[in-house]
């Protein structure tokens, strides 16, 4: 982990979200956004579509992007929320709600969770989070990486779990020394432990993860996702993206405006 050319931390892990289905309810799941579609029509699709973080992956899709990377770098100047490819992912979430009357545009994170939970619905964008609670409930469930869009894979955002050094502190070499060890030793007590995906393939190659039909497909939706912008430029995108959403949501304003 680094900023302007300097090393703070190590990650440790990493975690993105991916298309959670009901298997009660469906024998193939979806694999195009169209499919989706489709079958959330007849079966029901719900997610946190309000939220910026779930929404980006239909934003990104069609060609929208937060921050341009030039010359490995992220750059604050060079946004892509408002281009021809972000309009057209606007429009598309607003006809989750408006055209295919997916779900209610006030509708939150824990609507849609308990929707899925309580089986009302076969399709279900999260991640990791909501693994095991919804183990046990009883829900039979399979999670799949995001349908793909306009025949390319859908990208999502991922976060990473990263560990740091204090630049102040008395013990940096020892600090330090822990960090290797963790970055080592952690990733599987991670993953069986906590439903954290591994950073390094070769943790990724291990029969423990290939195995995890669940958790390698939210490994495998991580290989086509987009690391969530870490400049300080992307605090000032959140709110007014997540606020442009809801109106979109709520058809108090068009996708050209967002």
């Amino acid at each position: 982990v680094s900023y302007d050319g300097k090393m703070y931390g190590i990650p440790l892990s990493m975690e993105t979200y991916g298309l959670f289905y009901n298997t009660d309810k469906v024998q193939t799941p979806p694999e195009s956004t169209d499919d989706l579609i489709s079958q959330g029509q007849k079966l029901g699709f719900q997610y946190d579509i309000n939220n910026f973080y779930y929404s980006y992956a239909f934003i990104a899709a069609n060609g929208g992007y937060v921050f341009k990377t030039n010359n490995g770098s992220l750059d604050p100047k060079d946004i892509g929320l408002g281009n021809d490819g972000a309009v057209k992912g606007y429009q598309l979430i607003a006809d989750f709600i408006q055209k295919y009357k997916f779900m209610p545009a006030t509708i939150k994170g824990d609507d849609a969770k308990a929707a899925f939970q309580n089986k009302k619905i076969a399709f279900y964008i999260s991640g990791p989070w909501d693994v095991q609670g919804f183990k046990d409930k009883g829900v039979n469930f399979k999670v799949v990486p995001l349908p793909k869009t306009n025949g390319q894979p859908t990208p999502s955002f991922v976060g990473i779990q990263a560990a740091f050094v204090n630049s102040k502190s008395k013990n940096k070499d020892a600090a330090w020394d822990l960090l290797k060890y963790l970055i080592k030793n952690s990733p599987m007590p991670l993953f069986k432990i906590g439903n954290r995906i591994p950073v390094l393939n070769s943790e990724l190659d291990k029969d423990e993860v290939k195995s995890n039909e669940i958790m390698s497909a939210f490994a495998e939706q991580a290989k086509y996702g987009t690391p969530m912008p870490n400049i300080p430029e992307m605090a000032a995108v959140w709110k007014p993206v997540g606020d442009n959403l809801t109106l979109l949501c709520a058809g108090k304003s068009k996708p050209a405006d967002v």
